[in-house]
C-alpha cells in the first residue's frame, strides 16, 4: 500500500524528520512501532521503522546529523512540524517526468518560507486575486479540467512585480542561446550569438555550465540534462507573448513553432527588439499564470492518480510556460534557476 500511496509515505517521512530533531511526540511514536511489519512488507529492509526508511531514501548517519543541525540553526523561524513538512515537501516534488533526487537539507529553510509566503496570501486573498481565481476556474469546469478550489490564489498586481521589457529580452536571449546549444552542442557559435547581443552577464549559473559543454551527450543523464534546455524553445515562446510578439497563448496541447522563435528574434537587434515590442499589460500577464498554474496542478494530480491528461495537455510544454510565466511576475522573488513550481 505504502508504494502505492505517497500521502501516506510522506506522513511517515515527516515523523522521520521530527525523530531526527527529537521532536516526535509518543503517540505518533507509537503509531509507527505498530506500523513496522507493514513498512517491512513495502520495503526489503530489516530493522525498526526508523530503520526502515533510513535504508529505503538512502538516508545517511551524516545526513541525520545535517538535518539536526539545520533544525537548531533555524528553529526560531518555524514550527518542528512545519519544518518537517517543508523537507517531506522538497523531498515529494514532482517534475512532470519522474522524482527529483532527495532534498539537499540546506533548501529546507527556503522552502518553509515559501510555504509560509503562500499562507500569507491565502489569509490576505485580495478581490482581484479572487476574481481571477475564479474567472480561471470557471473556464477550466468549461473545457472539462478537473479544478482543486482549495489552490492558493496568485499575487495581484499590488504584490507582484512584472519583468522590465529589457529584462524579458536578455532572458530571451540566454534561453534562445542555450536550447539551440543543447541541439548541437557548438560553444563557439553559442558563444558569438550571445555575445552580439551583449548577454554574457545575464547567464545564469547553470546555463554557463551547460554551453560549456563542446562535445554532444553520452550518457542517459547527460541527455536529459540537454533536453532539459531544449525545451526551453517553449519558454521563449510565454516570453515572446509577453512582448507582445505572439498574438496569443493557446491552451498548451502541443509544442509551439520553434523556427518562429528564432525568426523573431534573430532577425532582429536588441535595440530593434525592444523597439518593436508591444508588451501585455500585467493583469494579463497574471491571468495567464493563473490560468497555466491550475493546468499544472490538474497535470500532476492526473498523473499520480495515473489518469490520462485532461484536454489533450501537454506537460512540458505546461512546465516551460508556467516556469516562464512564474519567472515573468517575480514569483516568491527567485531567479531564473530557481524559480518555485509547487502545486
Amino acid at each position: 500500500m505504502l508504494q502505492n500511496d505517497e500521502q501516506a509515505l510522506l506522513k511517515v517521512l515527516e515523523c522521520y524528520v521530527l525523530h531526527c530533531i527529537g521532536c516526535l511526540d509518543d503517540n505518533r511514536r507509537a503509531m509507527l512501532e505498530e506500523f513496522a511489519d507493514g513498512l517491512r512488507k513495502a520495503f526489503p529492509h530489516p530493522g525498526d521503522w526508523y530503520e526502515i526508511i533510513s535504508a529505503q531514501f538512502g538516508f545517511t548517519d551524516e545526513m541525520t546529523k545535517d538535518i539536526n543541525k539545520l533544525w537548531h540553526e533555524h528553529k526560531g523561524e518555524m514550527s518542528a512540524q512545519e519544518f518537517a513538512e517543508a523537507f517531506g515537501e522538497r523531498f515529494f516534488r514532482f517534475d512532470e517526468d519522474e522524482q527529483q533526487p532527495p532534498p539537499n537539507v540546506t533548501d529546507i529553510t527556503l522552502l518553509a518560507r515559501r510555504r509560509e509566503a503562500i499562507k500569507e496570501l491565502q489569509r490576505s486573498k485580495s478581490v482581484e486575486a479572487k476574481e481571477r481565481k475564479q474567472r480561471t476556474e470557471a473556464y477550466l469546469s468549461e473545457i472539462d479540467v478537473p479544478v482543486n478550489e482549495a489552490l492558493p490564489v496568485i499575487p495581484d498586481s499590488t504584490v507582484a512585480t512584472l519583468r522590465s521589457p529589457t529584462e524579458i529580452a536578455y532572458r530571451l536571449i540566454c534561453l534562445l542561446a542555450t536550447a539551440a546549444h543543447g541541439e548541437e552542442f557548438d560553444s563557439v557559435a553559442t558563444y558569438s550569438f550571445i555575445e552580439r547581443y551583449g548577454a554574457k552577464e545575464y547567464l545564469t549559473p547553470k546555463e554557463r555550465a551547460f554551453i560549456s559543454q563542446k562535445t554532444k551527450p553520452s550518457t542517459p543523464e547527460e541527455e536529459n540534462a540537454a533536453f532539459e534546455f531544449i525545451w526551453r524553445y517553449e519558454s521563449c515562446w510565454a516570453l515572446l507573448w509577453a512582448l507582445g510578439y505572439i498574438p496569443e497563448l493557446t491552451l498548451p496541447t502541443h509544442v509551439c513553432d520553434i523556427p518562429l522563435v528564432a525568426k523573431v528574434i534573430k532577425k532582429r537587434t536588441f535595440a530593434e527588439l525592444l523597439a518593436d515590442a508591444r508588451p501585455k499589460q500585467f493583469t494579463e500577464v497574471l491571468d495567464e499564470a493563473d490560468l497555466i498554474y491550475r493546468l499544472h496542478w490538474a497535470l500532476v494530480d492526473a498523473r499520480l492518480e495515473d489518469k490520462e491528461a485532461p484536454a489533450d495537455l501537454a506537460s512540458s510544454v505546461v512546465y516551460e510556460r508556467r516556469y516562464a510565466l512564474n519567472w515573468l511576475i517575480s514569483y516568491m522573488n527567485e531567479d531564473w534557476d530557481n524559480v518555485p513550481m509547487d502545486t
